[in-house]
This record gives C-alpha cells, structure tokens and sequence, in this order.
C-alpha cells in the first residue's frame, strides 16, 4: 500500500508538476493553500488537477491465506497502523458492518481529527459467531 501523502517523494513531485505549492508546515508536507496532507482527493475542488481524485489502481492476486479487505480513508490510517486493524478485525465479530463500525469507533477514540470512512470484505466465508480470542 502507498499512502498518496505530500510526504511522499513521488506524490509531492506529481503535485509540483501540476503547478500546485508543497510546504513544510509543523510537522509535515502539506499541499495548497488548504494545506492538506493528502495528495489524491474526491473533494477539494479548488486545489484540482494538483490533487487528483484518479485513483491508484493495483492488481494482486489473492491467495487462501487472504482473509479480508479493508478500504478506509486516512481517518483510520492517521491513528491505526495495520497491525492494529488487522487485530481488531480478528477480535470482533466476523460480520463486516459490525468490523467497519468498530475500526471507525476505535479511530474516534483515538483522537481522529479527520473523516472515518471504513469498509471491510471477507474474502472467504466465516461463521458470523466467529470469535478469535
């Protein structure tokens, strides 16, 4: 996974090259007069092409040891590390929606300042009981 964040070298090249100012502020690169952190956004009209909602497009193949998918936005990401959303995930109820609310709770609690977005995809079938302790 690569974080679409002005931190990153390659992203904050691109945005450059659109003709948009990357600053250091704080702490990190941010972008634009909005001073954003990320580089890659359905919003944000005012700060386009240089932030770009076209997304990032891998293609993998999946193996029987792949259990689920998470697709969240960096509200999730700015407080959890994927270790941690890999343990939730295995801690909770294998149900999707109940997974996708208790990841989004726990980034609440941890202090998020930023939009939770957060869907999980079992990739292979599992008891809804399913518990791993």
């Amino acid at each position: 996974m690569q974080e679409h964040l002005a931190s990153c070298p390659e992203e904050r090249t691109r945005v450059m090259n659109e003709g948009m100012e990357v600053t250091w502020q704080v702490d990190t690169w941010r972008v634009g007069p909005a001073a954003l952190q990320v580089t890659r956004s359905i919003g944000d009209d005012d700060l386009k092409p240089a932030v770009t909602a076209e997304p990032e497009i891998i293609e993998t193949s999946l193996s029987e040891v792949d259990e689920f998918l998470v697709m969240a936005s960096d509200g999730l990401w700015d407080v959890m590390s994927n270790k941690e959303v890999i343990s939730i995930i295995r801690d909770t109820v294998k149900e999707p929606t109940l997974c996708s609310k208790r990841l989004v709770t726990d980034a609440a609690a941890r202090g998020s300042k930023d939009n939770i977005t957060v869907i999980v995809v079992f990739l292979r079938p599992v008891s809804t009981a399913e518990r791993v302790y």
